[in-house]
């Protein structure tokens, strides 16, 4: 809880994320995969932009 605070402290909103699905044509590389791929790259890559300004904001 002291975290939550922390952080809408600066105004900003605590959420979670609970997962993000692998979807079927990732596992097999089968059908339009690459479009599957790029797409979770790329909310792992936002996901990941977002945590390290988050933690910039807060350690300093």
């Amino acid at each position: 809880m002291e975290r939550k605070n922390l952080i809408e402290a600066f105004r900003l909103t605590w959420s979670v994320i609970e997962n993000v699905p692998i979807y079927e044509p990732i596992k097999t590389l089968k059908g339009n995969y690459k479009v599957y791929h790029d797409n979770y790259i790329q909310t792992i890559a936002t996901f990941i932009y977002w945590l390290l300004i988050l933690y910039t904001i807060i350690s300093c």
